[in-house]
């Protein structure tokens, strides 16, 4: 998982938190719940991100991934809680983040200078080879 409570705390009030991971009402987060957000970001991080790099990322992450864990937390905290739209203060940067994953996906951005690519792309300078004179003989 790329996101703690412990680190979306910093960001969102943790009774906000706490509430938004409790659907039924009964006291104390719902079993699962955390980890379906947890699980939700990720998701939406390795999605694009997948097309050029291996996922999930192990070890330390790269800057992105950890602001876009945070931001995209977030945004779905108060999702949870019924705020949406422009009352949702998530909702702006997240849609920030999302357009940087794709960029970073199609390779038009980088993810982070020691996150090279798993398969990095290959060039080639081509011509056409004369192998024929115009009188028709094989050149050698």
């Amino acid at each position: 998982m790329y996101i703690t409570k412990e680190k979306l705390y910093a960001a969102v009030p943790r009774q906000l938190v706490e509430e938004a991971l409790n659907d039924d009402g009964v006291a104390g987060e719902d079993t699962g719940a955390w980890d379906s957000v947890a699980q939700a970001v990720q998701d939406a991080i390795d999605g694009p991100l997948s097309q050029r790099y291996a996922v999930p990322f192990a070890g330390t992450l790269p800057p992105l991934v950890t602001h876009a864990s945070l931001v995209l937390a977030a945004e779905l905290i108060y999702l949870r809680r019924g705020i949406s739209g422009t009352n949702n203060p998530w909702t702006a940067k997240a849609e920030t983040v999302r357009a940087k994953l794709e960029k970073v996906s199609t390779g038009n951005a980088p993810l982070g200078a020691q996150w090279d690519r798993e398969s990095p792309s290959i060039s080639a300078t081509t011509e056409t080879c004369k192998t024929y004179s115009e009188s028709g003989r094989l050149m050698i």
